[in-house]
């Protein structure tokens, strides 16, 4: 594209990012809901802080996300929470993993783009509350992933009984996995070498287990077996250092690539947690 092109792309960019942080908090929309969604914070947090300096807006919102967090160490999906929003949902263990997993990842973008070390240790305690609580509910879990959700893919093509429960899941699995791999940065920026090691190890170990659960050996692509109309899915596992066997690297590629030709740019299926992985793969 041409400079004139990318110039008003970047335009959008800041003038969005100025709506959204105006009542001092990553928002989802300016003019509707103006609530705290963690998954919205989550899909502009590293534009925002490398757009602005946005530093003291995410540390409240760490905060705000710490002050809610409830006595087993789970967080809402959306902060100031109050009512149902402040719980899990009925016969729901945890929040959505894809919505709640901004409380790690943010902290980590804090240290990773500033440098912010004192954030880290400030909110860390809080941290592994919340990744203790999920480790808990892991191990009883029957493959050991952890796969909380509530909303799946948000913005899928298909009908929301169909797709939330389809995608909820390896959406889920994936930001745990992302958290618990910021974790490990985390636990090493706190001086906790035992945390690094956990964390490190355990992020190794469950990659195989989602490439068991949610390769699809038919289709080349990660839908988890259902033959979902979605790109996202597999963009996330490509971010996933790991995760794909070698022998099957390039086979993945080729299918994601055949997705995105078969489906085109008005069929994609972009869920917002796990878009930017998914525009990673497409540009780069």
């Amino acid at each position: 594209p041409d400079g004139a092109f990318l110039n008003r792309l970047n335009e959008i960019i800041v003038r969005t990012h100025l709506n959204n942080l105006a009542a001092a908090l990553p928002t989802d929309c300016p003019t509707r809901e103006k609530h705290g969604w963690l998954g919205d914070s989550q899909d502009v947090g590293e534009s925002a802080m490398t757009t602005y300096d946005s530093v003291a807006i995410f540390e409240a919102f760490l905060r705000t996300i710490r002050d809610a967090q409830n006595p087993a160490g789970d967080v809402p999906g959306v902060v100031p929470a109050g009512g149902k929003l402040a719980a899990p949902p009925e016969n729901k263990e945890a929040n959505d993993v894809s919505w709640t997993a901004a409380f790690p990842l943010i902290t980590y973008w804090l240290y990773w783009y500033h440098n912010d070390e004192a954030i880290v240790k400030e909110i860390y305690p809080a941290l592994i509350a919340y990744m203790d609580n999920l480790d808990r509910l892991r191990v009883n879990a029957t493959d050991a992933l952890v796969d909380y959700y509530t909303w799946g893919d948000w913005c899928a093509v298909g009908a929301r009984a169909d797709v939330t429960p389809t995608t909820g899941p390896p959406l889920a699995a994936f930001n745990w996995l992302m958290s618990v791999d910021a974790m490990a940065v985390l636990s090493t920026v706190v001086g906790n070498t035992s945390g690094t090691a956990y964390y490190t190890e355990l992020g190794q170990k469950m990659r195989p287990l989602y490439h068991q659960r949610f390769y699809n050996n038919a289709t080349g692509v990660y839908d988890g077996g259902l033959a979902l109309n979605t790109q996202t899915l597999t963009s996330g596992v490509l971010r996933l250092n790991n995760t794909i066997p070698a022998d099957l690297q390039d086979h993945v590629w080729t299918s994601y690539e055949k997705t995105l030709s078969d489906n085109g740019t008005e069929k994609m299926s972009d869920r917002f947690e796990i878009v930017k992985p998914c525009f990673e793969t497409i540009l780069f």
